[in-house]
């Protein structure tokens, strides 16, 4: 049977009675991994086989990475650049107050050492992917890679 009491509590007993209960605050750690798949192992090795012998061919390996989605506005952004003024931006990130969403997707060139990134709109990530590959083909790969079989 529960009783309800109209009683007021102050923070500071609500952390006592939480730390003799033995609360404490914490942070969320990564720790935890989805169960291992018997083929991980052999499919990595197979992979990084298949980059040691394009390399070695003079064929393009590329990695490819989505990043966030960003808010597209005058919004605050961590890190610093040159200006020379003051840069005033909203003081919320509100979705509202957007001017819609940006994908970044980046391509690293694993032979050359080089990085090129689209900017997209696109709510279809797979299709987005495949675009960004072709437009850094079209734009970069092609003339780092005149005589490429395979990618």
């Amino acid at each position: 049977m529960t009783q309800q009491v109209d009683a007021r509590v102050s923070v500071r007993t609500v952390r006592q009675l939480l730390k003799r209960n033995g609360f404490s605050r914490r942070q969320s750690q990564k720790k935890k991994s989805f169960k291992s798949h018997a083929q991980r192992d052999a499919q990595f090795q197979r992979i990084s086989q298949l980059k040691a012998e394009y390399l070695e061919d003079g064929q393009p390996v590329i990695s490819i990475d989505t990043k966030k989605k960003e808010l597209l506005g005058n919004f605050y952004r961590d890190g610093k650049l040159y200006t020379r003024e003051q840069l005033e931006v909203l003081d919320h990130d509100f979705p509202s107050y957007s001017e819609g969403k940006v994908i970044p997707h980046g391509l690293y060139d694993i032979g050359l050492n080089k990085a090129h990134v689209n900017i997209g709109v696109s709510r279809d990530t797979t299709q987005f992917a495949c675009d960004s590959v072709a437009h850094w083909w079209e734009k970069q790969g092609r003339a780092d890679y005149p005589h490429a079989t395979r990618l």
